[in-house]
């Protein structure tokens, strides 16, 4: 059986499925997936989001900042033994990855998975260089997304070197619950946080990167024109404080505090469309799963999954103002039939991007390079070089 060894700093809890999908996937293939991984620490530790698969291999690793990046060094040399062939993420803070990449002679092929490009900030031309030298000695790359593979083939990439993933979270649980919930249920909180059929949903991360100013502003917008709106906000992070004082002083907007399982399911239930005018990133996935459309803005810092979306079609897309984005919630509101077209939409693509076909392309992906290779191609880079 071949031997596969994905290398992670961690396992977050969203990636758990994911992995376990893809050991038995791998199994009946005669693929051996086995993930290597350390535990969370300094930053990552602080997220609290860690989990241990049972098959787990660990890998003694520290955490080290450097002029105010975050910088890894792990030792994989007890992990990586028995490994036919090997994956690592496409991340520059990893050293470990120079060194492994940068060897003249491999004793195994060695894959990246990861963005493809930097998607949520501009890193300046020397991490771009770093990144581009990482992926070009990679004898495979699985790219999170379409655009990912778009951007390494761009820079002379081979194309029939790239497996595209559609990188998703686990929705079969939200699917249903959604889909189970019955018409008291939603009343009831409904009644609870004294909702209207104009109700709309933030849900993520409370930090800069989602513009909750942004989102507050545009909100009370939106409210001035249509008294009966109500906002939910949930979830967690470094400004839980101001958005609990902004529901304080409007009555119409609901603070939830980080959500899961039914919660989660009824909000979004009760909600007729999810507000998310900074990053948008995987809950495209939620979006999806839960019919509801996302409403976002065309700000140039969005994750790859931003590219699930389709103006117009699966969700809303406006420019990057108050007025602009207040306008987009607005039409959600006023344009039934547009409401409805967008979540039968967004409903019809909860299987394409899910975890059972992400873990299929994967392995797919697998496969393929296991059958193309007869000798590591950077190997082969590095004779021709000679």
């Amino acid at each position: 059986m071949t031997r596969v060894v994905i290398v992670q700093e961690y396992v977050p809890h969203y990636r758990a499925p994911l992995f376990e999908q893809m050991v038995e996937r791998g199994r009946a293939r005669g693929i051996e997936i086995v993930i290597a991984a350390g535990k969370p620490s300094g930053t990552l530790a602080a997220r609290s989001d860690g989990v241990d698969l049972s098959s787990q291999r660990s890998i003694p690793q520290l955490e080290l900042n450097l002029a105010g990046r975050r910088l890894t060094v792990r030792k994989l040399t007890r992990v990586l033994a028995d490994a036919d062939f090997v994956v690592l993420e496409q991340a520059r803070r990893n050293l470990d990855a120079y060194v492994l990449l940068g060897r003249r002679r491999r004793r195994f092929p060695i894959a990246l998975w990861g963005h493809g490009r930097d998607y949520t900030q501009d890193v300046g031309a020397l991490s771009e260089r770093l990144r581009s030298w990482l992926t070009s000695r990679a004898d495979w790359f699985f790219a999170y997304t379409e655009g990912g593979k778009k951007a390494v083939t761009a820079e002379g990439y081979p194309r029939e070197r790239v497996s595209v993933l559609n990188n998703a979270v686990d929705t079969s649980e939200l699917l249903e619950g959604v889909r189970n919930l019955t018409e008291h249920e939603k009343a009831e909180f409904g009644a609870q946080h004294d909702l209207t059929d104009a109700t709309a949903l933030y849900l993520g991360g409370l930090d800069e990167s989602k513009r909750l100013d942004f989102l507050f502003e545009s909100a009370a917008a939106v409210h001035a024109k249509v008294p009966e709106f109500r906002l939910l906000i949930a979830g967690s992070g470094e400004r839980e404080s101001d958005v609990a004082a902004f529901a304080a002083h409007h009555s119409w907007c609901v603070y939830l505090g980080p959500i899961q399982g039914k919660k989660k399911w009824t909000a979004l239930a009760r909600s007729q469309a999810l507000l998310i005018p900074g990053r948008v990133g995987l809950v495209a996935v939620d979006s999806f799963a839960a019919g509801v459309p996302i409403v976002t803005t065309d700000w140039p810092w969005h994750a790859p999954e931003f590219e699930y979306l389709v103006p117009g079609v699966n969700a809303i897309v406006t420019g990057d103002s108050i007025d602009m984005y207040a306008d987009g919630v607005l039409r959600i509101f006023t344009d039934h039939p547009m409401r409805e077209r967008l979540k039968q939409e967004a409903l019809g693509l909860a299987r394409t991007y899910s975890i059972e076909k992400m873990a299929e392309r994967y392995i797919d992906g697998i496969e393929e390079w296991i059958r193309g290779t007869r000798a590591p191609s950077g190997m082969q880079d590095d004779k021709d070089r000679e």
